[in-house]
């Protein structure tokens, strides 16, 4: 009785620890791998720009990186790399952003402050954009990426609204090993480093921003010179030319205002006291007068290059004028 009571006892026990190694045996399984997640959602805004000159920008992309939780596995080797998509505007080399109505702004971004590595999308042949470091166990590393932005010269751009790109499919990838750092193919194609993993952190933009600047200049204002003559038996007449720039699609408005010497709505030149009338047109008939007013004023379209108006002058003929050197002084003003 006594050793068949044993034989019992005994495999009774055997079938308990059985039974244990089943229930503890998947808390053995569960461990956390090595994982990358993009911390923060991007964004480049390259503030007002000339619409004709070259605007640079930069920011950065904070990817977190994570060891494994379990102590037993050693570092982390990562190489992690960064992927923009086109997005909408689609394109690249060039990029594009687009104002809504009318205009599409071409721009590039690098992964260089010299602007020289373009960075690429998924599956493109651009130079690759990646960082390498080791993660030890249960620790945590910040890598920033730089993204150096460029708006490409020479664009003809309106300034009628702001710019925007959104480039979409956008992605992190990672590959890790235990032994030596993935490489640069591995990286690319998320194929796992030796006795490791790999995987993808897709990040959102906010957008790629920029607006142009709606400023018009004016560059000459030449004078208007009657010259000399020996009496005014006879009117005289003459040109002058005003310059200026403005922003593609910017609608401008010339006035000219009537001088220091006007009296009643007409012109006149001063010379020490004594007044000799002429008049401004906006026509080579010298039939539409030039004043300060929208009704009276030059109207048109910018187009982010130069553009010339001519001034049309007439002095009136006067007889009894007393000889002198006449002048008056004419305030232009442009409006956009």
């Amino acid at each position: 009785m006594y050793i068949h009571s044993r034989g019992h006892a005994h495999a009774w026990s055997t079938r308990v620890l059985v039974a244990l190694a089943i229930l503890l045996a998947p808390s053995l399984s569960f461990a956390a791998y090595p994982v990358c997640t993009v911390r923060q959602q991007a964004s480049l805004d390259f503030g007002t720009v000339s619409g004709t000159g070259a605007r640079d920008a930069s920011a950065y992309l904070r990817v977190e990186c994570s060891g494994d939780t379990n102590t037993l596995i050693s570092t982390a080797l990562f190489r992690v790399c960064l992927f923009i998509g086109e997005g909408s505007p689609a394109g690249i080399a060039p990029r594009r952003m687009y104002n809504g109505t009318d205009a599409y702004m071409n721009y590039d971004l690098y992964s260089d402050s010299s602007r020289t590595l373009m960075i690429g999308t998924p599956g493109s042949s651009h130079p690759l954009h990646s960082a390498t470091f080791g993660v030890a166990p249960r620790a945590t590393y910040y890598h920033d990426f730089p993204i150096h932005g460029r708006v490409r010269a020479g664009q003809n751009l309106p300034a009628t609204s702001a710019y925007k790109g959104l480039p979409t499919n956008s992605m992190v990838r990672y590959s890790y090993g235990y032994v030596y750092t993935p490489t640069e193919s591995e990286c690319r194609a998320g194929t796992p480093g030796h006795f490791g993993g790999a995987g993808i952190a897709n990040f959102t933009w906010s957008g790629i921003h920029a607006r142009v600047a709606n400023t018009c200049r004016i560059s000459t204002a030449t004078d208007m010179d009657f010259g000399t003559a020996g009496g005014l038996a006879a009117a005289l007449e003459q040109t002058s030319a005003i310059r200026f720039k403005c922003p593609a699609n910017t609608a401008w408005h010339v006035t000219l205002n009537d001088g220091a010497y006007a009296q009643a709505g007409r012109r006149f030149m001063n010379a020490g006291g004594k007044r000799l009338g002429y008049e401004l047109y906006r026509d080579p008939a010298l039939l539409e007068r030039w004043g300060n007013t929208r009704a009276t004023g030059v109207s048109g379209i910018g187009t982010n290059v130069e553009q010339s108006l001519t001034v049309h002058g007439r002095v009136f003929s006067d007889p009894a004028a007393s000889p002198g050197s006449y002048r008056d002084t004419i305030t232009v003003t442009l409006t956009f």
